[in-house]
C-alpha cells in the first residue's frame, strides 16, 4: 500500500514564443488542440498536481497541471489539462512503487514458466484525459479522450498492449491526416470532431 502525493510549480522566461499543442490519445493521430505560436509570449509559469495510489492489485495515478501564460496579445490566458488512470491486476499482482516512481511490474509466473497455471500477468486499464486551450485570446480548442484496455505481461521485461479508444474535439480541426514520420497500416478514424482506433504494441525493454 502506497499513496504519492506531489506539486510542481516552474518558471520560464526568456523567450520568444510559444506552442501549446496534443496529439489526440494517439500519435498516430494529428494534434487537434493546438493554439498556434503565440508571438509575443517571453514567460509563463506552470503549477502542476499529481498522486498515486497502490492497494493490492488496484492502482490509481493522476496529474493536473495549470499553465498561466504572460501574453498581452492574448489577454494572458490559462491553459490546463490532465488525466486519471487506473489498474486492476487480473492474476494478483502489485505494482512497484519506490522514491516516487512506478517500477517495472513483476509478474508471479513468467510465461515459459511452465510450473505455474498463470501465463505472465494480465493488467486491465482504463485511462481518462483532457486538454483545454481555450481562454483569454487563444482558441486552441478543447480535447478529450478515453482509453480502455489490457497489459499482458510476459516478464519483467516483454508485454503486449492492446487498447481502445476514443476522443473528442470541441474547436475548429483542420482535418485528419497521419503523421507523416509514421510508417504501418493507421487503425484511426477521424469522423467529424471524434478520433477513435484500436492500437497494440509489443515492447521490449531492458
Amino acid at each position: 500500500r502506497r499513496l504519492h502525493l506531489g506539486v510542481s510549480y516552474a518558471a520560464y522566461s526568456g523567450l520568444s514564443g510559444r506552442r501549446f499543442r496534443a496529439h489526440a490519445a494517439t500519435h498516430q493521430a494529428s494534434r487537434f488542440a493546438d493554439t498556434g505560436t503565440i508571438a509575443d509570449v517571453d514567460a509563463y509559469t506552470t503549477l502542476g498536481l499529481e498522486l498515486g495510489l497502490v492497494y493490492g492489485p488496484w492502482s490509481v495515478q493522476a496529474e493536473y497541471i495549470l499553465a498561466d501564460v504572460d501574453s498581452a496579445a492574448a489577454d494572458d490566458p490559462q491553459l490546463s489539462g490532465g488525466y486519471a488512470y487506473v489498474s486492476y491486476w487480473l492474476t494478483g499482482e502489485c505494482r512497484p512503487y519506490s522514491r516516487g516512481l512506478f517500477g517495472r511490474p513483476k509478474p508471479c509466473c513468467n510465461f515459459l514458466d511452465n510450473e505455474c497455471c498463470c501465463r505472465g500477468a494480465l493488467e486491465l486499464k482504463a485511462r481518462y484525459e483532457f486538454l483545454d486551450l481555450d481562454d483569454g485570446g487563444i482558441d486552441g480548442g478543447e480535447l478529450s479522450a478515453i482509453t480502455l484496455g489490457v497489459n499482458w505481461h510476459l516478464n519483467p521485461n516483454t508485454r503486449l498492449m492492446f487498447e481502445w479508444f476514443r476522443a473528442e474535439y470541441e474547436g475548429t480541426p483542420a482535418g485528419y491526416d497521419a503523421d507523416p514520420d509514421v510508417a504501418g497500416i493507421q487503425t484511426v478514424t477521424f469522423d467529424d470532431d471524434v478520433v477513435s482506433g484500436v492500437q497494440m504494441r509489443f515492447q521490449v525493454d531492458f
